[in-house]
């Protein structure tokens, strides 16, 4: 190196050790300063060789000052870098969280196996699952629980019963198929589920592990004692056979386990005496009664006849001395003491306080849900096109407001610079005695009032692309006022003139708000610049060593730009499609469980609702268990898939809240938010949505050639509304006004629209001119000790 050369080699030190190195931010600066300190006095030591008298100190203050300006434009730089790492690693963070939960709820509704299906957008799956065995458990005298219990304490003690069944579930191997009510459904036998059991566990066949899963729950029960200081009762059926798992439903997709098996396993437990029931089939596949005790029974059971059944004899003074062949269930009951506790748990005394809220999370891998490596959307990072796409558009924003403060400050660092080269200017000016050279003034003090004007427009106008182009062209005007000062300007050494060279063309690239391919070709023709000057003022023996420095120079900025802007690119790409998938899995969601319902599940919050005024309704298929009877199990849930996409869709037309399905029973509520509620409207919707759903029938029988009807029963009164269980959770409504809706649809008419007297009171006092009615006839509704007057509903055209 030349002796010139030797004070502008370290310059590249600054950017490397800011711009190209990975570090954190303080330590950097440590580091930095202590090399700072020795390049001072390198710069010192330079000048006193180099200059003599008043120039020497006037250059080395020059040089210092853009030195200094260099070091600590390229310390905000590195700050900024840092800080926005930090920041995009919080939102990471955040973002990843908040799919989790997001997911986690889904979790927790859908099974895994059809979960990514769903997600995606699938609304009709329907898939043979081969032959399994299905639990049904009903809790006896329900009607008389609802009415004992406060809304908190009933939904309460669903979900700590259920929690309870779901724990068996994980024991036995069983997957939990959903929660109706006052019924649990469980299966054993699921290919996907059968593939994840120990070794243990899959030697047990279905049926078995079914029957331990029973045996677990009626011990289960004998711990649990209602208000009254009763046993809690459940009455347990079970059946094998062949099913098809599938998800019916479109606005509110839900899965399902379809075919006459899941018909006859509910029959065997509506059919049970507060015992366990199971079926022929069953009991054939048990393969090993060793420990068990069956009594023969022939039963009738709607819609088969007499069946052959067996009823599982449980003496509770034997539970202790049964003999397994299954170790591993042998350990399972011994871990549930088949003997009554002597301290049991009476839910009459629960403190609400302390029953553990729905933990959502706890299953959940720790593994990030951003897949950083999708990259769908694209920045062209070479391109003289001045054009932006629409994703460019946003991502130019999302830029420019990370950078926007640190261009500020590295503008203001910039013409604090100037301000100090224009004083030193101005008094040389003033001490020089010959005649007075004011083309320096002007050209410095135009530089100034640019970059003031700059920067307060970048306050306003920073989002702006038009401003992005602007402030380039200002670093360009920037930059030629320099090229032509050297020419003018008698003060400058080649040293102080090269350093402030390569300050502005740091400034035009780092804190430009172009993108990376405009940065580039515009700072390439800034530097070609440069060496023209170079060569047009002769200054040949410098040229080949400043073109190789300031390639290597730019070279280290430029590269750091189109790293950052990658990694930025790269993570709003992610986070883009992050959120999407977020958005997608947050509306399915919402369609499955209510608005209020979803936030607590993710806040892992109890949820308990008391509706008041709210219209229910049960719509159940006739003719639809003959139609099934011949069919195989695939074809039901295609049937029901179709028609539950039209009930579907016709619910969102009528503003009307799907709650579930219950095989071909279809339940509706009114209530679709909570805020700004019309009961009075909410009914009448019911009502067009009843008929809406009558249509649908008439219209899929002449279609199909087939001889299916509704028949459909509302009522308006009371709700309890809950979350219970901790696997496959759903929310079901309970109440004594729930059970009246119910028994206005059993007790209506295929075909017609039955409301009980609370609902008809409602309509005839708003929509008397709407709706006409019929007196059908009086029920008796023992378990709630109450009558019940249903009458016809027909909307008047």
């Amino acid at each position: 190196f030349t002796t010139t050369q030797r004070v502008e080699v370290p310059m590249v030190l600054s950017i490397l050790f800011y711009l190209a190195l990975d570090m954190e931010w303080l330590p950097m600066f440590i580091t930095n300063l202590s090399r700072l300190l020795i390049l001072l006095a390198y710069v010192l030591e330079y000048f006193q060789q180099t200059y003599e008298g008043e120039d020497r100190t006037l250059q080395t203050v020059l040089f210092i000052i853009k030195l200094l300006g260099i070091e600590v434009t390229s310390a905000i730089m590195h700050y900024d870098i840092d800080k926005q790492k930090r920041k995009d690693f919080q939102l990471r963070q955040e973002l990843d969280e908040e799919i989790k939960k997001t997911n986690s709820v889904l979790t927790y509704i859908l099974p895994e196996f059809v979960r990514k299906r769903v997600k995606e957008g699938v609304r009709y799956i329907a898939e043979d699952r081969g032959t399994v065995s299905i639990l049904f458990c009903n809790i006896s005298e329900f009607d008389r629980i609802v009415a004992t219990y406060s809304p908190q304490e009933l939904t309460k003690f669903l979900d700590k019963t259920f929690r309870k069944f779901d724990e068996l579930c994980e024991k036995v191997g069983m997957t939990k198929v959903e929660t109706v009510g006052y019924t649990y459904m469980a299966c054993a036998g699921l290919i996907d589920s059968e593939n994840e059991l120990n070794s243990k566990l899959a030697n047990v066949s279905h049926a078995r592990r079914a029957v331990e899963m029973a045996i677990g729950i009626k011990n289960e029960c004998q711990r649990m004692f209602l208000m009254d200081g009763s046993e809690l009762e459940v009455k347990i059926g079970i059946h094998s056979g062949e099913v098809a798992a599938g998800v019916v439903g479109s606005h509110k997709p839900q899965f399902s386990l379809v075919g006459d098996t899941v018909n006859t396993a509910s029959r065997m437990a509506t059919t049970a005496i507060n015992s366990i029931q199971i079926s022929k089939a069953t009991y054939d596949l048990l393969e090993d009664t060793q420990g068990l005790n069956f009594k023969p029974l022939i039963v009738f059971v709607k819609g088969k006849g007499d069946m052959q059944t067996y009823e599982l004899e449980l003496n509770t003074k034997d539970y202790d001395s049964v003999q397994l062949i299954f170790n591993n269930f042998l350990s399972f009951r011994n871990s549930f003491s088949l003997s009554p506790s002597k301290e049991p748990i009476e839910c009459s005394r629960l403190d609400l306080s302390k029953v553990p809220s729905i933990s959502l999370l706890t299953n959940e891998p720790n593994v990030s849900v951003i897949d950083f490596k999708k990259d769908k959307q694209d920045v062209n990072m070479c391109s003289l096109s001045l054009q932006e796409n629409d994703f460019e558009k946003e991502f130019r924003f999302l830029t420019t407001f990370r950078k926007r403060m640190s261009v500020f400050w590295g503008l203001l660092v910039y013409l604090v610079v100037c301000l100090l080269d224009f004083f030193i200017m101005l008094a040389l000016l003033l001490l020089e005695e010959e005649e007075k050279n004011y083309a320096n003034i002007y050209l410095q003090g135009s530089k100034i009032l640019l970059l003031g004007v700059v920067m307060v427009m970048e306050l306003k106008y920073y989002s702006c692309h038009w401003f992005g182009w602007l402030l380039q062209l200002s670093f360009f005007g920037v930059l030629f006022f320099m090229l032509v000062k050297i020419r003018l300007s008698y003060w400058y050494s080649i040293e102080v003139w090269n350093i402030s060279i390569y300050y502005d063309l740091l400034m035009f690239s780092q804190f430009s708000l172009l993108f990376y391919k405009h940065v580039f070709w515009t700072t390439a023709l800034g530097l070609f610049l440069y060496w023209g000057e170079l060569a047009y003022l002769g200054l040949f023996e410098n040229l080949v060593f400043v073109v190789i420095f300031s390639s290597v120079y730019m070279t280290i900025i430029i590269m750091s730009l189109y790293y950052r802007e990658k990694l930025l690119h790269i993570l709003t790409v992610s986070k883009n499609q992050a959120e999407a998938d977020r958005k997608k899995t947050e509306e399915l969601l919402v369609n499955m469980i209510p608005p209020h319902v979803y936030k607590n599940l993710r806040e892992e919050n109890v949820i308990v609702d008391t509706l008041n005024e709210v219209t229910l309704m049960y719509a159940d298929i006739v003719g639809f268990t003959q139609w099934s009877s011949d069919k195989e199990p695939i074809q039901i849930v295609e049937m029901l898939s179709k028609l539950f996409d039209r009930f579907d869709y016709a619910c969102k037309s009528f503003g009307v809240y799907k709650v579930h399905t219950i095989g071909d029973c279809y339940v509706v509520m009114g209530n679709v938010d909570n805020n700004n509620r019309n009961p009075f409207e909410e009914c009448l919707n019911m009502v067009m949505f009843a008929q809406r759903i009558i249509e649908i029938i008439e219209e899929v029988n002449e279609l199909f050639e087939m001889q299916l009807n509704m028949r459909i029963g509302m009522n308006t009164g009371r709700v309890i509304g809950g979350v219970a269980g901790s696997n496959i959770v759903r929310y079901d409504i309970y109440g004594p006004d729930v059970l009246i809706a119910n028994k206005v649809e059993s007790n209506g008419i295929a075909g017609k629209i039955c409301v009980s007297e609370s609902s008809k009171n409602y309509l005839d006092l708003c929509y008397s001119n709407l709706v006409e009615f019929g007196f059908h006839r009086e029920i008796e509704i023992p378990s709630i000790s109450q009558n019940v007057k249903i009458y016809t509903a027909n909307l008047i055209k």
